[in-house]
């Protein structure tokens, strides 16, 4: 079930990923089980951008097999669980963050009007952050059951962000610009304050950075 995997966190059972070539997030635990999946076609999002019908087999092995990003429904690529158990996913070609439940698979947004996102990761029971790729903007985004709000907005002077954190313990942004591979860090919540640039190889095409 991994195809182009993109993303992973942890949950309260185990790890989650984002096996963004299948359209699919997958939950499961330290001895290779699955725990829970979530299969976008299944759920909607059955067409490609060309408006093609996607059909998987979902028994195959799919390790191997290069699925382009416009064979994709949703190219789904970061999620993260919720502490009320829902899943926060990033929809790349519909430009939204949504909100999974577990149970049902049924979804709902609760962020739209992005472009290309990346990178949706939980600070705590009303807050989350992700980077609204092309318009180059890191976002602090407060949630209120299905309703959301931005509370900050940091633009990253990239036309590709493809990665954002909020360093909450040392109260600074990670920005990582994929197309130079530079990684920005800015000081407080709402990233007015430059702290430091480190300026990468542009050939690896960075892709996420971690503050350890």
């Amino acid at each position: 079930l991994f195809n182009a995997l993109h993303s992973i966190s942890r949950t309260r059972r185990g790890y989650l990923v984002a096996s963004t070539g299948l359209d699919l997030l997958v939950e499961f635990n330290r001895q290779g089980e699955v725990l829970w999946t979530w299969w976008a076609t299944d759920h909607g999002f059955a067409l490609t951008p060309t408006g093609q019908p996607r059909e998987l087999d979902k028994s195959a092995d799919h390790r191997t097999i290069k699925y382009g990003t416009l064979s994709q429904t949703t190219h789904v690529n970061s999620a993260a669980e919720l502490p009320d158990g829902r899943v926060l996913a990033t929809l790349f070609h519909q430009g939204m963050v949504v909100a999974i439940d577990r149970e049902s698979g049924a979804w709902q947004p609760v962020l739209e009007g992005l472009d290309h996102p990346h990178a949706v990761r939980v600070l705590d029971e009303q807050h989350f952050t992700v980077a609204d790729t092309v318009h180059g903007k890191a976002l602090l985004v407060k949630l209120n059951g299905q309703q959301s709000s931005v509370e900050a907005e940091i633009d990253a002077g990239t036309s590709w962000l493809q990665d954002c954190r909020y360093d909450a313990r040392n109260n600074c942004w990670v920005l990582v610009d994929g197309k130079q591979s530079r990684v920005t860090l800015r000081r407080g919540r709402t990233g007015d304050t430059p702290l430091a640039q480190f300026e990468l190889d542009p050939e690896w095409r960075l892709y996420e950075a971690h503050v350890l």
